[in-house]
């Protein structure tokens, strides 16, 4: 994560992704008995979010009118409703500490075996505290 090795962008995309998920269930299990739910989700892939300012005029072309029209895209709506369900669903009352993934259409599901593994929870969870102390942080340890 620093520079000084080669990476692979998708890579580093997917594993940001599963970062994300991995923090979202630690917090859950901390804030357990503060009785605080706690949900993690995916919109699903939304063309319309500027991801390719850097790409070629060509890639841009292509996101803005051509990748909207495939089937697996989502539009802006699409992905608040899920945003939506997460904060205001009924089906999430007293579920403290629990691991809650809504799909890109809103359905719970299990997410990956990855980011259900106490290990790599808790691995993430001590990584991200020791650079944060390494950088002078020391509030919470």
């Amino acid at each position: 994560m620093d520079g000084s090795k080669s990476w692979d962008a998708t890579q580093f995309y997917r594993n940001s992704k599963l970062f994300n998920v991995l923090t979202t269930y630690k917090y859950a299990a901390l804030l357990e008995s503060s009785k605080i739910v706690v949900v993690t989700l995916t919109p699903g892939w939304i063309p319309y979010t500027d991801l390719a300012r850097e790409s070629s005029f060509i890639g841009r072309i292509m996101m803005k009118y051509v990748v909207p029209l495939l089937p697996f895209t989502r539009t802006l709506e699409q992905g608040a409703e899920v945003y939506k369900k997460a904060a205001f669903s009924p089906e999430f009352d007293g579920a403290f500490g629990k691991q809650l993934y809504l799909d890109n259409t809103g359905a719970l599901v299990p997410s990956s075996e990855e980011s259900r593994d106490d290990a790599n929870i808790d691995a993430l969870w001590k990584w991200t505290w020791d650079m944060l102390y390494t950088k002078g942080y020391t509030s919470g340890l």
